[in-house]
């Protein structure tokens, strides 16, 4: 390729001719800059690459905070639930003792009541068999001195030889009456203490 170079003289000027390059710029310098970036430029581009970085801190760093913020309110939430769910089974739990306290209250009583009426029944039992046992102890008192008093009205009736003589010549024996007599008397009275075992 052909370098052309136009050198310009200033005849009223006195200074020492300077040439001036006019055309273009040739390709190897340009080529030159290119490849060869300055210091300038290579500061620029660190301020670049650093803005760019901290920027990238920054989006990551507010995307930690949205997230700690998430997750914070998260377990918030949870921690609100789960107090809800312990207080709801605290209640539960009370509501359950309460109901125990009850029925085993309830229990006892009505287990205090049967012994109770047990205790009762048996004492009215015990009442009515010393009842009973008195009744016929009186009974058999008074059995005893009727049979007593029989007895003794049946050996006066023997000491009259013309009664007994008569009563033997009418046909009756004397014994066999008191026999029927003491039969008689025995009879209701023994009838009357069955009744009252029965």
């Amino acid at each position: 390729k052909e370098i052309r170079f136009d050198f310009a003289h200033d005849d009223d000027d006195d200074s020492t001719d300077v040439p001036s390059y006019r055309g273009r710029q040739p390709y190897v310098g340009r080529q030159k800059y290119i490849t060869r970036p300055t210091t300038a430029s290579r500061y620029d581009d660190n301020i670049l690459e650093q803005r760019n970085f901290e920027d990238q801190v920054e989006e990551v760093l507010g995307w930690l905070k949205d997230e700690m913020e998430r997750s914070q309110s998260f377990v918030h939430r949870s921690r609100q639930i789960h107090d809800a769910e312990l207080a709801n089974a605290k209640r539960e739990m009370d509501k359950l003792k309460k109901a125990a306290k009850r029925i085993i209250k309830a229990v006892h009583k009505k287990g205090k009541d049967k012994a109770a009426r047990s205790e009762a029944t048996a004492d009215s039992e015990r009442r009515r068999r010393i009842k009973s046992q008195k009744t016929m102890a009186s009974m058999i008192k008074s059995h005893s001195a009727q049979m007593e008093h029989l007895k003794k009205g049946l050996h006066r009736n023997s000491t009259y030889d013309t009664g007994s003589d008569s009563l033997a010549g009418l046909g009756l024996d004397l014994e066999d009456d008191s026999h029927a007599i003491r039969d008689e008397t025995i009879q209701p009275n023994c009838s009357a203490l069955r009744a009252i075992l029965i």
